[in-house]
């Protein structure tokens, strides 16, 4: 499969970030409506969901400050906040999540806290000199060489300052599969019993926290090697139903890299994939911290009077705020995950033990109009009701209920609101002609059964498409994914 290349249209043409809606283009992924609605007393719901944000370092936040303040306005409502920076520790960040959420009066609740952080080499088994120390008198000494003579490795950053001793690291697996193809590689000229590699891997320093937050019971998290249960303060037993997590692995960078192109690339570290930003151009000079609020406020507005500050502002912020507002980072971030399916089945569906991955365009879309279904699951989606998307073995079925006062002409939904996007292609496509529509109404009035029927010989793979359910009454899409655990479809 040729690999596709979603850059941003760059047609010269100045698309100024306001508050008023943008023009329609189909070519877009989705193209972002910028809108806001004032309350018009305060006895009225409240129009916008209440979020608050807590990362893990200054460029997270910097990130945030930005779509917040220059390109989202509809992050108006959004609290963003640091919180133990560049600890990679998950525990105080959820902590601090349920504190903020009980400090809330209880008719103004948080509806979502949002916890971005890296998955990186503070959740994976390290080959570090503690590790080593474990292992000493656990192994035989020739195997025990072989580990410490491969215990680090010289990072590819050549673009990015680093102090020479910071250029070699120790090495790291996020999984105990990686981890064992390792250790039988450099232990093949060796007769090394399986029951050796068990035990290195068994005294391997390993954190467990994204395992344990991905755990249905809300107390694994604060439960420790030994069983006991470890809190500070009062506990939240649901926690759960509003704390989420965005992470980027192998850092936040890659998801800025998702920003200009598809990048699958398995980066180490943060440093590699800022050289390898530095390297594309795609930042200027960039840097870790606050660099990407510094930079891009000095330069969001251009001005003839200052060539070089507009050049800044056509070679890199309008690309990157394109990205942004055109949703092109969200549907590179879906081209990622989809291409790691493969990796995510070995790994028994832990997607924390994957590199690269990111789930940080699910905190994104919340502000542009986007939500998501996975196939066997069931949603609400603007008019359309009881949504699923059903694998029937040789078919894929599209099953909703239409409700609302304003009738609908069914054969619309099958040719106008419902679209598929081929990634191989880079392009939308009218799949009505494939499509079977069943239902009992040529015109549904008030409510009415739609069920929609393709041959999955007639679609592309699951990882190389998706479909897009448009809605009738707003700015706002719902993306439907297939089954990506079956091997056939």
């Amino acid at each position: 499969m040729a690999k596709p290349n979603f850059k941003n249209r760059r047609d010269g043409q100045s698309r100024p970030i306001k508050n008023t809606p943008t023009q329609s283009d189909e070519n877009d992924f989705v193209n972002h409506k910028s809108y806001s609605v004032e309350p018009q007393s305060k006895s009225l719901e409240k129009l916008r969901p209440k979020y608050l944000i807590l990362c893990e370092g200054e460029t997270e936040k910097a990130y945030f400050d930005l779509l917040k303040y220059k390109i989202l306005p509809e992050m108006s409502a959004i609290d963003v906040e640091i919180i133990n920076p560049s600890a990679g520790n998950l525990k105080p960040l959820v902590q601090e999540a349920m504190l903020r959420q009980a400090q809330q009066d209880k008719y103004d609740k948080y509806d979502a806290i949002w916890i971005v952080i890296d998955n990186d080499e503070c959740n994976s088994y390290k080959l570090d000199d503690l590790t080593l120390n474990h292992l000493k008198n656990e192994i035989p000494e020739p195997v025990y060489e072989a580990l410490k003579a491969n215990q680090k490795y010289k990072l590819n950053a050549p673009h990015y300052p680093l102090k020479a001793e910071d250029k070699m690291r120790q090495r790291f697996f996020l999984s105990k599969e990686d981890y064992r193809i390792f250790l039988e590689a450099i232990l093949k000229t060796q007769t090394v019993e399986p029951s050796i590699i068990d035990t290195i891997i068994a005294k391997t320093q390993k954190r467990v926290e994204f395992e344990q937050y991905y755990d249905e019971n809300p107390k694994a998290l604060f439960t420790n090697k030994a069983g006991d249960f470890e809190f500070k303060g009062k506990f939240d037993p649901h926690w759960k139903n509003y704390v989420h997590l965005a992470y980027s692995c192998m850092a936040f960078e890659h998801w800025l890299v998702l920003h200009y192109e598809c990048c699958k690339t398995a980066f180490n570290n943060s440093s590699e994939i800022c050289s390898y930003i530095i390297e594309k151009a795609y930042l200027g000079n960039y840097r870790k911290g606050g660099y990407l609020y510094e930079t891009f406020c000095k330069i969001a507005e251009p001005s003839p009077k200052h060539p070089q500050k507009q050049q800044s502002y056509e070679t890199i912020y309008k690309p990157f705020a394109d990205s942004i507002q055109n949703n092109a980072v969200i549907q590179n971030n879906i081209w990622l995950n989809l291409q790691m399916q493969t990796s995510i089945r070995r790994q028994m569906g832990r997607i924390y033990e994957v590199n690269p991955y990111s789930t940080i365009y699910e905190l994104v879309s919340k502000f542009t109009g986007i939500s998501f279904l996975f196939s066997n699951q069931k949603t609400t989606f603007s008019r359309f009701h009881d949504i699923q998307l059903l694998d029937r073995n040789e078919n894929w079925e599209l099953y909703f209920i239409y409700k609302h006062k304003n009738p609908i002409i069914a054969k619309r939904i099958q040719t106008e609101l419902l679209t598929l996007y081929d990634f191989e292609k880079q392009v939308f496509l009218n799949v009505a002609d494939k499509m079977m529509i069943n239902t009992n109404e040529q015109i549904i009035r008030n409510e009415g059964v739609i069920i929609l029927n393709w041959l999955k010989s007639d679609l592309p793979t699951a990882d190389n498409c998706f479909l897009r359910l448009k809605s009738e009454d707003k700015y706002a899409y719902l993306i439907l994914f297939f089954d990506l655990n079956k091997n056939d479809s």
